[in-house]
């Protein structure tokens, strides 16, 4: 089973972006990225040691879906937002390795 998270500018109190807060420090985080939206999107995915990637996503219509990976270790908190202001987009699929 798996769960989808996601947000969108439609959704009444939905934020832009989705953040993620984890109880213990994380290493080799990666997520599926999915664009809602029917025009290319860039997100940016930041930990909260300043590392951060971005993604640039076709429309949902031609596909919109990427793989993100942060492989730094001690993340506590991971936060993706795009860089438009009608943000529609969902992650799945997160996968990370506790770090000890």
């Amino acid at each position: 089973r798996t769960t989808v998270y996601g947000t969108a500018f439609f959704c009444a109190g939905c934020l832009p972006t989705i953040t993620i807060d984890f109880t213990d420090p994380v290493k080799d985080l990666k997520l599926v990225l999915l664009n809602g939206q029917t025009f290319t999107v860039t997100y940016t995915i930041k930990n909260n040691l300043g590392d951060l990637v971005t993604l640039s996503l076709v429309s949902n219509s031609q596909g919109g879906t990427g793989i993100a990976g942060l492989p730094s270790g001690g993340i506590t908190s991971v936060t993706i937002t795009g860089d438009t202001s009608s943000w529609d987009f969902l992650i799945d699929n997160i996968e990370y390795k506790i770090d000890s």
